[in-house]
């Protein structure tokens, strides 16, 4: 099963229809979600028929911004359980009865509101105790070296960032592809930025250890779109040539932010054995 997500920039061209619909059909992606789709519910619709989705949940645009939408397929069964124009929130169960939760995120472009989005998902977290997926455009980095070019990141924003995912014991389930999910500019303007991630509690790790996210190709937007795979123990990954199972791997410059190792910490079952070792190496 696959998970599609994507920062489209609106819906309202047939150039970027027909890319969606590209990566529809090419990998199949049994749940869809698009943010800034700068569309009403009718528009909406209309795109759900032509993909061939049977369900869809929205959340209009606002003005001239925003728009949400989650599409899915009769193979699986979603219910709702919250939405806002910063998320959309839904228990899926699959065909052979796993249940989890998918809540898909469009975080503020506003960085005096990003408070409320954290707030907003540290309410999420609190709700259930689901094998839990989140992700889409969190609009923020959680380190330094997510972002290249422009100015630098305050590091309060990275902070706020960090502090909310440990809150509700989500982890970042890395990627494949290029390291950057959003780009603006060109030669000495150029700046990109890690902005779309997808996190997992521990319960989703337990329930899919082989899942993959990739960042696919830039096309018809400034946001690469995510593709999850949902791969259980005993799956293999069949996006791309090189189908083995993806490596975990500790950037240097992580350790030298001094929240790395309370992370470490909160998200690995304490042992003083394995704690010590964190504090050698961070020495």
């Amino acid at each position: 099963m696959n998970i599609l997500a994507w920062n489209v920039q609106g819906l309202g061209n047939d150039w970027t229809f027909r890319i969606l619909h590209d990566y529809v059909q090419h990998y199949s992606p049994s749940l869809v979600f698009l943010f800034e789709t700068l569309s009403s519910k009718s528009q909406m619709e209309r795109l759900r028929s032509k993909l061939g989705y049977s369900g869809m949940l929205t959340w209009e645009r606002e003005g001239r911004s925003g728009g949400l939408c989650l599409l899915w397929l009769d193979s699986i069964s979603v219910q709702l359980l919250s939405r806002s124009k910063g998320h959309i929130d839904v228990m899926v169960t699959t065909p052979n009865s796993t249940c989890w939760r998918f809540t898909g995120l469009y975080g503020n472009p506003d960085t005096s509101l990003r408070p409320q989005f954290w707030n907003l998902l540290k309410r999420l977290g609190d709700f259930s105790s689901l094998s839990w997926l989140c992700g889409g455009d969190l609009n923020e980095i959680l380190f330094d070296h997510e972002k290249q070019g422009g100015a630098e990141r305050a590091q309060y924003l990275m902070s706020q960032f960090r502090e909310a995912t440990n809150y509700c014991g989500l982890a970042d389930l890395g990627f494949r592809g290029p390291k950057f999910t959003w780009n603006r500019g060109y030669g000495d303007r150029l700046v990109q930025e890690r902005l779309d991630r997808m996190l997992g509690n521990n319960g989703w790790l337990d329930l899919f250890p082989n899942s993959l996210v990739h960042h696919l190709n830039l096309r018809g937007s400034d946001h690469r779109p995510l593709l999850v795979e949902l791969l259980q123990a005993d799956k293999r990954s069949f996006v791309g040539k090189n189908w083995k199972r993806g490596q975990f791997h500790f950037e240097e410059a992580w350790a030298d932010e001094e929240e790395c190792s309370n992370i470490i910490r909160n998200h690995w079952n304490y042992s003083p054995e394995i704690t010590g070792t964190i504090a050698q190496c961070l020495i």
